[in-house]
Formats: structure tokens, C-alpha cells, sequence
């Protein structure tokens, strides 16, 4: 019967690394981000979940339980298109047959090939404001 005990001592998972809550703003020339993503995606050497939140009137947060655990990661902001936001608050165009303006799109160094960075650490506040830029038209 001792033996079970010592063997099954060892056998025991490890303890999961929390995530950590991080918040902060993000701003698109100068204006806050009416609506969009933001994502969290660990960099090299990094491990640990990748960490989304929606973002409103510039303004996001992650809990703990959702949020990435400490280290460096890459951040990635995109525009959530009006007519998808349209769609999940049950508004539907009615006339579809206009052709209408593309919508702006955030630059890629922001995104696609960002250059953002954050260090999310284990203990205090993890408040991240970043400052975007506008894809030029045509992009």
C-alpha cells in the first residue's frame, strides 16, 4: 500500500500558469477605435495562450481566466467592419444595391506585419495604450 502512495506522488499534473488580466486603449490617428480587435500572440520564446478582446470606443480588457500569460508578445490590432457590427446587433441593410465607400482599414504594421510589442508581467498592472495608424487608401 506505501508503494501506490510514493508512486502516485509523482504522477500529479502540473499546476496550469494563470493568465493575467491586461486592459488598456487604442487610438487610430489620434481618435479612439470605435470598433475592433485586439490580440495578444506570445513571441518567440514566449509560451502560453494567444489572448483576443473585442475593442469599443477605443477601450479594451481581458480577464485573467482569458488572458495570456506573463511574457513578450506580438499585438495585432484590426477594424471590425460596420456592416459586421451591424449584423451581430440584429441590424440588417435593407438596400444592398448602393455601392458604398470602402471602409479604412488599420495599417499592416499594425496588424498583418505588426510592429507592436507588450511585456505582460506575472505581478501589478498590465495596462497597454497603443497608437495605430490608418492604412493609406487603396491598401
Amino acid at each position: 500500500m506505501g508503494f501506490l502512495a510514493i508512486v502516485g506522488m509523482g504522477c500529479s499534473e502540473p499546476e496550469p500558469v494563470p493568465g493575467v488580466s491586461v486592459s488598456g486603449s487604442i487610438r487610430v490617428d489620434s481618435e479612439p477605435l470605435k470598433f475592433g480587435r485586439i490580440t495578444f500572440r506570445p513571441a518567440s520564446g514566449t509560451s502560453g495562450p494567444v489572448a483576443t478582446s473585442l475593442v469599443e470606443d477605443g477601450q479594451y480588457a481581458i480577464e485573467a481566466e482569458k488572458g495570456p500569460w506573463p511574457g513578450t508578445f506580438r499585438v495585432i490590432v484590426e477594424t471590425i467592419p460596420q456592416h459586421i457590427i451591424d449584423l451581430a446587433h440584429g441590424k440588417f441593410e435593407e438596400d444592398r444595391t448602393q455601392e458604398k465607400a470602402p471602409e479604412p482599414m488599420i495599417s499592416r504594421e499594425f496588424n498583418t506585419d505588426t510592429r507592436l510589442n507588450a511585456t505582460v508581467q506575472a505581478e501589478g498592472e498590465n495596462i497597454f495604450d497603443f497608437e495605430v495608424k490608418w492604412a493609406p487608401a487603396g491598401r
